[in-house]
Parts: structure tokens; C-alpha cells; sequence
């Protein structure tokens, strides 16, 4: 991924206002408690300088009784009495930080990574895609598996983050012909639409012709789900032959209220048709969005779709090859790559929790290997993905690529220039993008591709480097609703807070023996090379770390 890293930053909240909560005090901690307290409706009590009114206290919270007691630990330079013998930081072989984060004391917060997965198949549906729809689904089993677990190569051993829950959906390239009349275009109006698909094929062993908008799954159920999405992945070749792939996953993921139009000024379907795949807006700050394109052709999402009239006179030549003769955006006859960097951009706050692939028709040898960030400049300089007429057959172009199949079929696939683009355009800007070749014997390794991106943007991984000598640091940890600080080995119990849900949560410190840094990590992404494992683990639940400068 080429961009300069920001740190992806998430919020504690605070129980009591600043002014009458000293920093790092917590009743039921320590014996700091001076005074009154406040009290939400939970009993949780958090320490006041002077709580004598309920004006005193934060919305929601009233004053009650200080209800302290020490937890001994040894004393440390932290302006607290760690070792309950009622001085502070006596001992201590460095200045005490102050209380708060400024010259002295570094505070920052780090993401525990995406542990919500919500993911978009974009299918290519047109007449000759039928072996590579097979290959495709062939992996689901394996990938769902590495998803929900974190174990790629099925060695046992995660090299990637796990994520808890997977929503799956499909759409597929037809977006009609704009009610032109084109044989391979039944429905020619909107066609699929970008609309998830419902539609089981019967033709599949075991598939019913009716199947939910999308899929949901963890880890205990991954394989049987990789068998219901194929029902309906494994939709056929029956679509039309003018593929409108960025269009398709566009409108799928924009919500209505976009300004963003489509085809006859009519919106996105994320929050109608397509409702359910995509989580609340409350779940965005660790849910990643997935989006991944099969196909063998280039893309033609017209902005005029007068281009697929075959009786117009505006477009002349052979009707197979209008898209790659129209295909300069200064002409307005196909959107602009910037419409579809921008708005697949703007389904996400924080960029690097999108991923988008392609398994497209690259040549294979410029297949960057996972883990690595594409050669954008190289792709698209490559020979084979140069858009010139087939001297042997000038009805199309020439072929970047071709496969052959276990059957010993072969088949062609054509340079996905815009596909590319629009991925180096979302790499750019700190998306997780990649494209793998499709013309491979089985798409093993290009999942293994998409799998790496999509396990960049769920990772807990981070840019920066912290302080590595004894003590300079305290790693804050912010346990799930159902956590105890007091169930947990090697944590003190600091504050309570509200989560963006309304559930009182528990941050804790987490002892210094409990919890390392590790710098330039295997399983990190190149951007994002650090980590912290607690007990042993990734870290899963949200951490902040503070340091002395």
C-alpha cells in the first residue's frame, strides 16, 4: 500500500467531566478518592476533586459516596499511590509524569483492528466466464475459513487477524444497456443493478432457486456458508456481455443519501435493496468493508449509454469493440476512475479499513506476491496490457492473457486498464488495493492476493515505534461490555466508560510483564510493520499507550 501512514485513532470516554475528575483516578482503585464521587446509574463511582452537587457531575451522573479501596502493586512514578502506604511516587528514580498528556507524558490510541468483516463479490456474469466462476468458487471453502480464523495456509498457525463475524453478498457486471436492444443484454433496462442477488443456481448440486440477500458467518460455520454463497456466485453465463464492474460495486455499497446518481438519475441501494450486508454507521469504526471484482474483461460503466445501442449513429464500428473506441473519460461516454476512487473512498472514514481486489486479466508474472504492495506504473506499462486490435481477429483486442483449465479448456481474458487505475487511485489514498492475474491454472494464489489486502485493513498493526526501555510505557486496555478487568490476569481495574452503544465498558492497566511491542512483524503489512501482543496475543479489544517522552 503506498501512503503515508495516519494513525487510525478511536475515543475513550471520559465518565465525569475533566474539571472534576482528576486524571487516572478511579473509585474502587486506589486511595486516591477525595470527596464525593460521581454515580451513574450502574453504581459505577469515579473520583471528584469535590462533589457536592449533582451540578458537579456529568449528564446522567449524580453524587454519592466515595466507596475506595487499594489494590496493592509496586509504586511507580505515575502521581498515584500504587502501593497503598498513602505517599505518592515515593522512590521513584524519574520525575513522576504529570497527570494528563503533554511535553512530558505521550498518549496515543491505536485500533485493534476490524474484527467485522463486510464483504462484496462483484461477478462477471457474461457468457464466458463459466470456468472462471468454477476456479473462484472452488477456494470459498479454504478463504472463509482463513477469514473467521487468521490461518491462510492452514498450517494451524494465524497469519493474519481473525475476524469475528463475515457478512457476505454478491452482485453481479450487468447493469443492462440502458433499454438498448443487445442480444446478450435480456434485461436491458438497469440489469442486475447492483442489486445483492437472491437468485440460487439450480443448476449447482444442492442449490435452491431462492436464497437470502446476503450471508452471514464465524468461524464454526464457514465452510457450510461457502457452499450456500456458491448457489448463488456460481450464478452463470447468462448476463450481459457489456461489463460494468465499477458501476455494479458502486451503486451496490453507496447509500441513498449519496449525491452520487446513477443510470436515470436513480440512487444506491446500501441502505435499500441492499440493506443488511452493509453494517450501522455505529459500527464503522471496526468493521471493514471488502470488495472483490472477478472477470476476464475491462470495464464500460457508461455515463452515455447510447454507446450499446446498436442503431446508433453516434458510435460507429463494431458494437464488441465501442467501449475501448469510446473509452477516453474527455469524450463522456464512460465515468471518469476518479468517480469510483472517490466514491468507494466515502463508504469508509478511516481508508485503511477498505480493501478492494480484482482478479482481473493482468499478465501473470506482474501479479505482486501477497504482502506486497502492486507495481501500479509496471502493470500498466507491461506489453500485454497495452489495448491494441487482434491482427488474427480485428473484432476484438488482443488478449492479455489465457488459462487453461484441468479440462484442458483455454480461455483469454483482456487488460483491465481502468480496473487498475482505479485500485492505484484507492492505494494512493490509503485503501488496501491489489489485482491478481486470473489467468492462472486455479486461483489459489490470486486469493491468497486478496486475502493479504483484505487482511491489511482488519489488521491491529501500526506505523509508529514506541519507547522500549522498563516502564516507559503503560499500555491502557478497553475490555469488550461482557469483560472484567478483575477476570483477567495482570490488570488494575483504571476507569469505566460508556461505548458508543450505551454499554459501560472497563479500562484497565495491563501489567508491564503482560503485554510486548514487536517491531517489524511477519504478519504486518509493510505501511503498518508494529504490533503489540497482549499475553501473548494480538491485541483485540482498543489499547492506548502512554509513554514518556
Amino acid at each position: 500500500m503506498r501512503l503515508s501512514f495516519a494513525l487510525s485513532f478511536s475515543f475513550f470516554l471520559a465518565a465525569c467531566p475533566a474539571s472534576v475528575t482528576p486524571a487516572g483516578t478511579a473509585c474502587e482503585r486506589d486511595g486516591d478518592c477525595a470527596g464525593g464521587v460521581c454515580v451513574d446509574a450502574g453504581e459505577s463511582r469515579v473520583c471528584t476533586t469535590a462533589c457536592t452537587t449533582d451540578e458537579e457531575c456529568a449528564a446522567g451522573w449524580t453524587c454519592g459516596e466515595a466507596l475506595c479501596r487499594c489494590e496493592s502493586a509496586p509504586e511507580r512514578c505515575n502521581d498515584r499511590d500504587d502501593d497503598c502506604d498513602g505517599l505518592v511516587d515515593e522512590g521513584c528514580e524519574t520525575p513522576p509524569a504529570p497527570l494528563g498528556c503533554d511535553a512530558s507524558l505521550e498518549c496515543f490510541t491505536l485500533s485493534p483492528g476490524a474484527d467485522q468483516l463486510d464483504l462484496l463479490f462483484v461477478i462477471d456474469n457474461s457468457g464466458s466466464m463459466a470456468q472462471e466462476q468454477n476456479a473462484f468458487l472452488r477456494e470459498l471453502p479454504r478463504v472463509f475459513r482463513a477469514l473467521t480464523t487468521g490461518d491462510v495456509d492452514e498450517d494451524g498457525t494465524p497469519e493474519a487477524h481473525p475476524i469475528v463475524d463475515v457478512r457476505v453478498g454478491v452482485v453481479t457486471t450487468d447493469m443492462g444497456t440502458g433499454g438498448a436492444p443487445v442480444p446478450t443484454c435480456s434485461e436491458s433496462a438497469f440489469g442486475d443493478d447492483g442489486v445483492l442477488l437472491t437468485r440460487g443456481n439450480v443448476a449447482r448440486a444442492g442449490c435452491s432457486g431462492v436464497q437470502p440477500s446476503f450471508f452471514e458467518f464465524q468461524a464454526s460455520d464457514a465452510s457450510e456458508v461457502a457452499a450456500d454463497v456458491a448457489c448463488v456466485a456460481g450464478m452463470g453465463t447468462a448476463g450481459c456481455g457489456f461489463e460494468q464492474h465499477l458501476e455494479a460495486a458502486l451503486k451496490a455499497v453507496t447509500p441513498s443519501t449519496s449525491a452520487l446518481r446513477f443510470e436515470e438519475g436513480t440512487v444506491g441501494h446500501a441502505d435499500g435493496a441492499n440493506a443488511g450486508l452493509f453494517r450501522a454507521e455505529v459500527d464503522l469504526g471496526h468493521t471493514a468493508l471488502a470488495v472483490v471484482l472477478l472477470t476476464e474483461e475491462e470495464d464500460c460503466s457508461a455515463l452515455d449509454s447510447s454507446i450499446f445501442d446498436p442503431s446508433s449513429t453516434d458510435f460507429e464500428g463494431d458494437l464488441n469493440l465501442r467501449c475501448f473506441r469510446y473509452g477516453d473519460p474527455a469524450l463522456g461516454v464512460v465515468h471518469p476512475v476518479e468517480r469510483f476512487v472517490d466514491g468507494l473512498l466515502a463508504t469508509r472514514r478511516d481508508p485503511s479499513l477498505l480493501a478492494v481486489g480484482a482478479i482481473a486479466g493482468i499478465p501473470d508474472t506482474t501479479s505482486p506476491t501477497p504482502g506486497t504492495d502492486a507495481d501500479w506504473d509496471a502493470i500498466l506499462a507491461h506489453p500485454d496490457m497495452q489495448e491494441t486490435l487482434d491482427s488474427g481477429m480485428p473484432s476484438r483486442l488482443r488478449p492479455s492473457c489465457e488459462r487453461t483449465d484441468e479440462a484442458g479448456e483455454r480461455s483469454i481474458a483482456f487488460p483491465p486498464r481502468r480496473i487498475v487505475r482505479v485500485l492505484e487511485g484507492l492505494d494512493d489514498a490509503g485503501a488496501n488495493a491489489t489485482v491478481q492475474s486470473i489467468c492462472r491454472d486455479d486461483l489459489g494464489p490470486a486469493w491468497n492476493g486478496m486475502l493479504s489486502s483484505i487482511g491489511d485493513a482488519v489488521t491491529s498493526c501500526f506505523a509508529r515505534t514506541i519507547p522500549t526501555a522498563e516502564g516507559a510505557c503503560t499500555l491502557v486496555e478497553t475490555l469488550p461490555p461482557t469483560t472484567r478487568c478483575s477476570e483477567l490476569a495482570g490488570r488494575r481495574l483504571r476507569e469505566r466508560a460508556t461505548s458508543p452503544h450505551g454499554e459501560v465498558v472497563e479500562i484497565c492497566e495491563v501489567a508491564a510483564d503482560g503485554w510486548r511491542f514487536v517491531q517489524d512483524a511477519s504478519t504486518c503489512p509493510v505501511a503498518r510493520p508494529n504490533r503489540v501482543d497482549i499475553d501473548g496475543q494480538l491485541a483485540r479489544a482498543a489499547y492506548r499507550m502512554e509513554c514518556a517522552r
